[in-house]
C-alpha cells in the first residue's frame, strides 16, 4: 500500500520481456491492495523475430537484460540460431550481427534477401549518316566548301547492330524464395531485307551491306540505295544522267547536260557548274562543291535542301533549305529557309523568297543593284489548326503504345510458363508493332 505506480516504469526498464498491455488493472490493484493475482501484461520471447511482408529483410529484437546478454552471449547466439531457423530464415543471414554486434531491447537486421536485377534492354546503334553541315575553310589561297553528302559503302560494311537483351539475375528472400528478375526487353533491329542482312558475331546482331551503294535511314530502318557514280564529267561521253538512285559526279557537269536523280546529288569538281541543264533531285538533297555559274540558264532543284559555294545567275529551288558558301549574285532563290554566312555572306541583285528565314552578313551594294528579299511567314491559324490535328494522332499512338507495352510486359512475365512456338511468335508480333 502507498507504492507509486508511476515507480512501476523502473521495474518495466528492468524487464524487457514485459509487454504491458492493461494499466487500468494496474492502477486498480495499486488502489485496492488485496493481494490478488491482477493480469497487466504478457512475456515477449526472449528472441523475437520481425519479417518484413516481403520476406526481403529480418530484424532481431532481444528481450533481455543487457548485462544478460554481456554474461551469456554465446547462449543468447544459439538462442536466435534456433529462433531463426524456427521462422525459416535460412538465406542472407548477417554474421557480423549475428556473432558480433547483438544488442538489447532494439530492433536490429539480422538477415536481408537478394534482391532481383532486372535484364538490360536491347541497344541498337544504326549506322551514322554524316553531318550535314556545310563550311568554308580557307587554306591562304582559296576557300573550300565541303559536305559530305552521300555515305557510300561497299558490299559487307558495317551498318549498325544490336546487343540483346539480358535475362537478369533472379532474387531470393530471407525464407528463400525465388524473386525472379524481369527479363530485358527486346528491340527490333529494322532493315531492308533486300540490301542488308543480319549475322550473329560475338553475340551481337550485325547488320552488313549486300550490296554496294549508299546508305539511306528511314523511319529507323536502314537501307542501301542504287549509287551511280560517275568518275570524271557529265558531257557527250556519258550524255545526261537520269538514275533511280544516288549519283556522285567526280567531275563537273559540262555545259548543256542535265542530271536527275531520285536520292541526293554530289558534284564534287572545285570548278562547279556552269551552264548546264537542269539538276535535279526528285526526293532528296543537291551538293555542288564549286559553285554554279549558270549565265541565266542553269536551275537547280531539290525536293530536300541544297549546298553549294555560290551562286551566279542561276535558279535555285528547294523544299528545305538554300545552303550557300559566299554569295549569291543575280539569282532566283525559293526555299523554306536560305542561308549565307551571317557575317561574310552577300546577296548582290536578284530575287529570294523564303518561307521562314533568310540569312545573310550584306543585302544589295552602294550601287543600288536592285536586289528583292521576301519572306512570307506563315498563317497562325492555319498552323494551329495542324498542329491540334498531330496533337490528337499523337495523343491515339500514344495511346495505342501504352496498350502494346501492357500486353508485352505481360507476356515477358509469363515466359517461363508457356514458351509454345505459337506463344513466341505472338510475343515477336507485339514487340513488331511497338517498334512500328
Amino acid at each position: 500500500d502507498g507504492f507509486d505506480v508511476k515507480e512501476f516504469n523502473n521495474i518495466l526498464s528492468r524487464v524487457p520481456r514485459l509487454n504491458f498491455t492493461k494499466f487500468l488493472n494496474l492502477k486498480k490493484a495499486f488502489e485496492n491492495c488485496d493481494n490478488q493475482e491482477v493480469e497487466i501484461g504478457n512475456l515477449r520471447p526472449e528472441v523475437e523475430i520481425i519479417t518484413s511482408s516481403d520476406e526481403m529483410e529480418c530484424r532481431v529484437k532481444l528481450n533481455i537484460d543487457e548485462d544478460y546478454l554481456k554474461e551469456n552471449h554465446k547462449e543468447v547466439v544459439t538462442k536466435t540460431i534456433k529462433a531463426l531457423n524456427q521462422k525459416d530464415i535460412n538465406e542472407g543471414i548477417i554474421n557480423e550481427v549475428l556473432y558480433g554486434e547483438l544488442t538489447s531491447t532494439r530492433e536490429i537486421p539480422i538477415a536481408k534477401g537478394v534482391l532481383p536485377v532486372n535484364g538490360e534492354d536491347a541497344v541498337i546503334r544504326l549506322y551514322e549518316l554524316s553531318e550535314r553541315r556545310p563550311e568554308i575553310r580557307k587554306d591562304g589561297r582559296a576557300d573550300f566548301y565541303d559536305l559530305n553528302l552521300i555515305d557510300v559503302v561497299k558490299k559487307g560494311d558495317g551498318l549498325g547492330e544490336k546487343i540483346p537483351a539480358t535475362e537478369g539475375q533472379d532474387g531470393k528472400t530471407v525464407t528463400g524464395k525465388i524473386v525472379p528478375a524481369k527479363k530485358g526487353k527486346d528491340k527490333l533491329l529494322r532493315y531492308d531485307t533486300y540490301t542488308v542482312e543480319e549475322g550473329i558475331e560475338d553475340g551481337k546482331h550485325i547488320l552488313r551491306a549486300k550490296v554496294d551503294g549508299a546508305v539511306i535511314i528511314e523511319n529507323g530502318k536502314v537501307k542501301v540505295d542504287n549509287h551511280l557514280i560517275i568518275q570524271g564529267d557529265v558531257d557527250y561521253s556519258t550524255g545526261s544522267l537520269n538514275f533511280n538512285g544516288f549519283i556522285t559526279v567526280k567531275g563537273t557537269v559540262k555545259d548543256g547536260f542535265s542530271v536527275t536523280a531520285k536520292n541526293d546529288v554530289s558534284i564534287l569538281s572545285d570548278m562547279g557548274i556552269g551552264a548546264t541543264g537542269k539538276i535535279l533531285s526528285l526526293e532528296g538533297s543537291i551538293y555542288i562543291k564549286g559553285g554554279v555559274n549558270g549565265k541565266g540558264i542553269t536551275i537547280v532543284e531539290a525536293q530536300k535542301d541544297v549546298y553549294t559555294k555560290y551562286c551566279n545567275e542561276a535558279k535555285i529551288i528547294a523544299g528545305g533549305k538554300i545552303d550557300i558558301g559566299l554569295y549569291s549574285m543575280d539569282s532566283e532563290l525559293r526555299a523554306q529557309r536560305v542561308l549565307l554566312d551571317k557575317k561574310n555572306g552577300r546577296v548582290l541583285g536578284g530575287r529570294i523568297d523564303a518561307q521562314t528565314q533568310i540569312v545573310a552578313g550584306v543585302v544589295g551594294n552602294k550601287y543600288e543593284k536592285k536586289t528583292e528579299i521576301n519572306v512570307n511567314g506563315f498563317d497562325r491559324l492555319t498552323i494551329k489548326k495542324e498542329f491540334q490535328e498531330i496533337l490528337q494522332k499523337y495523343k491515339k499512338l500514344l495511346k495505342y503504345a501504352e496498350d502494346l507495352k501492357t500486353e508485352i510486359d505481360i507476356y515477358s512475365f509469363n515466359f517461363s510458363i508457356n514458351e509454345s512456338s505459337e506463344y513466341i511468335h505472338d510475343y515477336n508480333l507485339q514487340i513488331k508493332k511497338y517498334e512500328e
